[in-house]
Order: C-alpha cells, then sequence, then structure tokens
C-alpha cells in the first residue's frame, strides 16, 4: 500500500486491551486524532469563543455521517475550551445524552437537571441554581422536580405551590434565570452528542427545549448529528409529514444558527491509516508479511474493502477486531487470510457463516451426496451455485461482485467455479492459508484445534532434531507420529526445506519413524508413501559424500533396508533425477548393494519362495542397484542345486493386493522377462525348462490368488507366451 507519511490515529491501536482500544468510544484526547482535522478543531473552537462573546443563545452543530468521528471532535472541541486560562471568559460545559433516557418525561427532566448540574457552586451562581430549578418547574411536570440535584427541595416546592396560584409563570421564571445568567457573565455550552438516534417524538421534544426553553443567555449549544438519519426521522413527525425532506431542512434551519460538517476522510489518509496501522500490528503480533502477502492484502483492499471502509469508526473497529482475535493465531495462520476474514466476519456475518458451511466445496473435498463432485462441472451452474449463496446471505446487489472477488482471493476453487481466471493457482495452497484443508478449522476456532498441531511446535522439534537434541516439542511430534503423519509430513515440508538443512540427520529421523508406519505400506497415498516421498526429495538434494552416508543412516537405524530401499528407488532407471546419475549417488546405490547381498546371503539355501516379504521386497533394489553381485548369487544357488530354477522365476512373478477389499488376498501379477534376463539369462531359462514351457497348458483365472502353484504356473505361461510370440 502507499507509503505516505502517517495521518492515523496514533493510540489506536497501542491502547491497553484492557481499556478502549478495542470498544467502539470515541477518542477523547485531541492530540489523538490525527487526521488533518487541527484545522477544522481550531475553527470550531474560534467560532465558539465569538459566539460566546455575545450574551445572546446560539446552536451550533457538528454534521457527519456515522463513524466519521463527530464524537472526537466534541470530545477534542470540550476539551480545549476547558483548557482556556483565566484571561479570558472560562467555559462551563454541560454534556447532556439524550439517548440516556426512556421517555419524554425523564429526557424533559434531564435536559433541565444537566444544565443546573453544570452551574458551579459558588455563592454567585447559587440564583442561576435555583432560577434554572423554578424555570423547570414552569415548563416540565412536578414530579421532575426531585431530580434536580442540589437544590433545595423545600424551596422548589414552595415555587411550585406558588406557580400554581398564578404568582410565578413561565415567563417570570425564565425572565429570572435570564437575569442571573448575565449577571455571572460565563459561557455556558451544552453539549449534546448521538441527536440523530433519538426517536421522532424525542426529537421534537429536544428541539423545542433548546428553542423555546433553553435558549438563554449565555447559554450555547453545540450538537453532533447524521443529517440523512435526522432529516429521515423528522419526516416520520406529524409536524413534517412523510417524504418531505425539504421541510424537515427549513426546520432544522430554525433551531441550528451554525453548521459545521466534518471533513471527508481522504483517500490518501484512509490508505495511509491502514498500511500503518497493519504493519504495526503484524509486528506487535511478530508477523513478517512478504511481498506476496502484501499484493494480496493490497489487492483485498483496493478491490473492495476500500469502498466500505471510509470512516474512522469502521477502522477501528476492523483493525481492533483482527488484534483482538488474533493473539493465538498470528504464528499459526497466513496474516493476509485472517485480515480478509476478518473484515468479512464485521460486514458481511452471514457470509462468513456461509464459508463454514460450504467447507467442502471451498476446499475441494469429496462431497459424500455426489451433489458437488466429480465429473465434468458446469461452469454456468457453479456460478449460479455461488450468486444462490451470497444472495442467501444478504449481500447486496451493488457489493456482490467485490465480496466474490474477495473469496476468490482466499480459496483458489470458488476463483475456478465464479469464473474467475486463476491459472495454476488451484491446488498449489500454501501452508497457513484458510484454502489447506489443515488450516482451514484453525481460522473459525481462533487458536489450534485440539485434534490439530501448532506449527511453532513443529518448527521447534524441527529445530531439535537437526540439532540432535531431545525436548518437549519433539516429544509432542514423534508422540503424534503414527497417527498424524500426514499432517506432521505437510509441516515438515514447510520447516525442513530440501537442500538447505541437513538431509542425512533428516532421513535418518524420518527412518525411526517410518517403521513405526502400518504394515500396509505400499499403498499410493498411505502415511508410509508420504513420508518416502518426502524423503526422496530430501535425498536427491545431497552432494558429494552425502547421499552415503544417507544410506548409512537408514540402514544403521532399519537393519531391513525396508525404508533405504523404498528412498533410493528413486534412482531406478529413468527414475532417476539428471542430478542423481553421477558418482556420489552410485556411491550410495553401491553401500545398498553391499548391505541387501548380506541380508539375501544370510537366507543360506533356503528356497526362493520361503525368503521373508521384507527380504525379497529389495531384490528389484538390489538388482538395480548391483546385478553382477545378483547373477553371482543366483548363478552359485542353481550351480550347486540348492533351489529349482522354476521356483525363482515363480518368486520373481509380482503380486498385487485389490484395493477396497476386507482382508483382501494377495494375488498374482505377472514375470518381468526383463529381470529373468538380467539374473539368470533367457537363454539359458528357454534351455532348462523347454520340456515344462512346451508342455504348458494351464488356465489361470483372472484373479488367481498367488499360491507357489499359481505363480509357478505364471511363470511358464509368461516363458510360453514369449517364446512363441
Amino acid at each position: 500500500m502507499c507509503a505516505a507519511a502517517s495521518l492515523g490515529y496514533s493510540r489506536l491501536m497501542t491502547q491497553d486491551p484492557a481499556g478502549g482500544a478495542f470498544s467502539d468510544e470515541a477518542l477523547t484526547d485531541p492530540d489523538e486524532d490525527a487526521l488533518g482535522r487541527a484545522g477544522f478543531l481550531d475553527s470550531i473552537v474560534t467560532l465558539l469563543e465569538r459566539v460566546g462573546s455575545r450574551s445572546e443563545s446560539t446552536v451550533v452543530a457538528v454534521v457527519g455521517r456515522w463513524g466519521l468521528g463527530k464524537s472526537t471532535v466534541l470530545n477534542a472541541v470540550t476539551t480545549r475550551l476547558r483548557r482556556i486560562d483565566g484571561t479570558r471568559r472560562r467555559w462551563i460545559v454541560a454534556e447532556f445524552n439524550p439517548w440516556y433516557y426512556q421517555d419524554l418525561v425523564s429526557l424533559q427532566q434531564a435536559f433541565f437537571r444537566e444544565l443546573a448540574e453544570a452551574v458551579p457552586s459558588g455563592a454567585s451562581w447559587k440564583k442561576v441554581r435555583e432560577g434554572i430549578a423554578s424555570f423547570a418547574e414552569t415548563v416540565a411536570p412536578l414530579g421532575a422536580l426531585g431530580g434536580l440535584i442540589g437544590v433545595d427541595a423545600t424551596r422548589i416546592i414552595e415555587q411550585a405551590a406558588n406557580a400554581t396560584r398564578g404568582n410565578v409563570g413561565v415567563l417570570e421564571a425564565k425572565a429570572a434565570v435570564e437575569k442571573a445568567l448575565l449577571k455571572v457573565d460565563r459561557p455556558v455550552l451544552v453539549v449534546i452528542d448521538d441527536v440523530d438516534r433519538l426517536d421522532p417524538q424525542e426529537l421534537l421534544l429536544l428541539f423545542k427545549l433548546i428553542r423555546l426553553a433553553g435558549r438563554l443567555p449565555n447559554v450555547y449549544y453545540l450538537l453532533a448529528y447524521d443529517e440523512d438519519t435526522l432529516l429521515d426521522a423528522l419526516s416520520r413527525t406529524g409536524l413534517i409529514g412523510e417524504g418531505s425532506a425539504r421541510r424537515a431542512l427549513d426546520y432544522m434551519e430554525k433551531i441550528v444558527q451554525l453548521r459545521l460538517d466534518v471533513p471527508p476522510v481522504r483517500e490518501r489518509q484512509l490508505a495511509t491509516w491502514i498500511d500503518r496501522e497493519v504493519g504495526e500490528l503484524a509486528a506487535r503480533l511478530s508477523v513478517t508479511m512478504d511481498q506476496e502477502q502484501r499484493r494480496r492484502f493490497d489487492q483485498a483492499y483496493y478491490s473492495h474493502i476500500r469502498s466500505r471502509l471510509q470512516t474512522p469508526r469502521a477502522i477501528k473497529r476492523f483493525l481492533a477486531q483482527v488484534e483482538s482475535l488474533a493473539a493465538g493465531l498470528s504464528q499459526e495462520v497466513d496474516f493476509v487470510d485472517f485480515l480478509i476474514l476478518s473484515w468479512i466476519r464485521a460486514s458481511e456475518p452471514l457470509v462468513y457463516r456461509a464459508i463454514i458451511d460450504q467447507r467442502s466445496r471451498l476446499l475441494g473435498e469429496l462431497d459424500p451426496t455426489g451433489r458437488i463432485w466429480p465429473g465434468d462441472r458446469d461452469a454456468g451452474a457453479d456460478h449460479a451455485y455461488w450468486s444462490d449463496v451470497l444472495t442467501r446471505s444478504r449481500v447486496d446487489s451493488a457489493q456482490l461482485s467485490g465480496v466474490a472477488d474477495l473469496l476468490s482471493q482466499l480459496f483458489p476453487n470458488f476463483a475456478e467455479q465464479w469464473g474467475v481466471e486463476r491459472s495454476g493457482h488451484v491446488g498449489s495452497v500454501r501452508h497457513g492459508r484458510i484454502a489447506h484443508k489443515d488450516y482451514f478449522d484453525r481460522f473459525f476456532a481462533f487458536g489450534v484445534p485440539d485434534d490439530d498441531l501448532s506449527d511453532r511446535t513443529v518448527e521447534k522439534a524441527c529445530a531439535e532434531i537437526i540439532a540432535g537434541a531431545s525436548g518437549p516439542e519433539r516429544e509432542v511430534v514423534e508422540r503424534k507420529w503414527p497417527d498424524e503423519t500426514s499432517l506432521i509430513i505437510g509441516k515438515l515440508n514447510r520447516y525442513w526445506d530440501p537442500g538447505r538443512v541437513d538431509g542425512v540427520v533428516v532421513l535418518r529421523w524420518l527412518a525411526i519413524q517410518a517403521i513405526r508406519l502400518p504394515a500396509l505400506d505400499y499403498l499410493p497415498g498411505t502415511p508410509y508413501r508420504e513420508t518416502v516421498h518426502f524423503a526422496q526429495s530430501h535425498f536427491t538434494h545431497l552432494r558429494g559424500d552425502r547421499p552415503l552416508a544417507a544410506v548409512r543412516a537408514m540402514a544403521d537405524e532399519d537393519p531391513s533396508l525396508r525404508f533405504a530401499e523404498d528412498v533410493i528407488s528413486v534412482l531406478r532407471g529413468g527414475m532417476a533425477p539428471p542430478e542423481t546419475r553421477n558418482a556420489e549417488f552410485a556411491a550410495a546405490k553401491t553401500e545398498f548393494a553391499a548391505r541387501a547381498s548380506t541380508l539375501f546371503d544370510a537366507q543360506g539355501d533356503t528356497n526362493p519362495l520361503d525368503y521373508p516379504t521384507e527380504i525379497w521386497d529389495l531384490f528389484g533394489m538390489w538388482l538395480a542397484a548391483d546385478e553382477s553381485a545378483v547373477r553371482r548369487w543366483a548363478d552359485k544357488h542353481l550351480a550347486d542345486g540348492s533351489w529349482p530354477l522354476l521356483d525363482l522365476l515363480a518368486q520373481m512373478v509380482s503380486r498385487a493386493v485389490p484395493l477396497g477389499v476386507p482382508d483382501p488376498p494377495t494375488l498374482v501379477g505377472d514375470l518381468n522377462l526383463a529381470e529373468v534376463d538380467r539374473t539368470v539369462g533367457l537363454d539359458r531359462v528357454r534351455r532348462e525348462l523347454a520340456d515344462e514351457i512346451e508342455q504348458f497348458d494351464k488356465s489361470l483365472p483372472n484373479r488367481a490368488v498367488a499360491t507357489p502353484e499359481n505363480r509357478r504356473a505364471v511363470a511358464l505361461r509368461a516363458l510360453k507366451v514369449s517364446h512363441d510370440s
């Protein structure tokens, strides 16, 4: 956002949270208002001093729409008036808020009570106080007289009795007050805020009191109101009439002699204010905003939020809400997403609720009802669906496009369905964003849910692991590992950037954790496979002697070589990234091959079909790593007759497990003739098994169980088919 000089409320967001920073109250110190209004405040004070130099009562109005800072202006003006030194006539300020009173009688009573209470208690003011009480008695119900604090009640009752006998009239009582006020010659300013919040009858009574009863010498009035709201209220009275805005304006001209319009907040001021406050807020929350985040916030602000964040009150409420709710989330979610969502929460609460209700669609999760996903999508239907959601969320039609743009910035799936072009954005949501499945719930829980894992905990655990130290955070991560592997892997990706941390330490730790995962680990998408994929990204970034050190580290932690085999399988054939096809990774494969040879040799003369599965699963990678060693191993056992050749081929037949089947059987797959050729040679196989191949005529069901007999049959069938072709 713009980098202009600071023009905002300098203390708006730096007050103690227990104080006024999070309330909707006006600021009380004129120094707090730094919106360039010093000249406006000076003008009001100068004007009041000028009218106060004359005895005639005057009504001055500060006019501005809700939230523009009228109450702050009144506070600043009254503070300045109270600070005027004794060389000039000092002001007496009475603050009267008619919104506090529930009915017309209490409002009428309070008007005079506040005026009487504002008068000093000195002897010179005694007649003024009693005169106000007497005047109030003549125009207000008798029941109101008891509310005149500090006035002799006996004298009031006596005056009331005299008034009943006709000895004291309204004009006489008013004349007595006027005489007393002229004698003490001090200006009294009655400040009345929130005039526009009164109902129509209360409003008419207030103006009647001001014009007919309250226009006393040396008594002046400073009103504040939103003109549109006030005129609307007047138009609903019998005095003005519905739809008579012009008549209402004419009426107000009879009440108010001088009006001052609060200067609007300029666009540059708003942008600078928000930019500075967001930056200071981020600093207090220890949040660092990168260039991409600043770009996103600028886009959200200028595309829509700016048009609806036009008053000091609106900005104050927005930023205070962010700070009050972000304390537990500042390091756990994307700060800009939280800013945008906070604005939606404050300005479009039903949209906020709809986001929660529409989680599956916004995150692209499968809907069990089948109504949302999958299949070819109807772009028109998608747009209509969201239009209906926003309409039911009471979004004004004029704001529909802007709100949709904010949602598009938060949720790539919404952008796609609404019809916004965001090429390459869908499916690439970074950690911390609300559109990330692991972070969505945090934005609405205002903290890390119990079934989640704090990013700060994972970050500290990562540092402890790399340093070879133990600690509470590492303990938490390792305890949660088997049940929350996917969640933890996702967070490790954020803090363990391949090539920037010690990959050998990472791979050693992953090997230890991988052993703890369930046995059905070869299925895609399982926690074990996620772990392997993450480990492979670190392995391929190793350089120098580190690949060799990594294989040794993994093998030391898991002598079965199960995890090491899966990690370095990335080096097999065409799968290997170009940068791994060099001597550094060749040494790693040689190390793996040597350790695998030891495991296979330890089986002695055991029939291949009886090899433990965890040993035979290493065969493919062993063959890829050291073909000559595998061939020597096979030749030795075939030459001394300890193995039937067909059983070796049967063991080399692949196996498969059907998905979605309870307690699934292991089924036969096929024979990889290329592997057979590299292990013993196809010519030798066809020569030594010529009779079995020639005589084979057995048929197998499509889903044959992987028994030794069926695996031998699959091997012979593959050899016969290849021979015949």
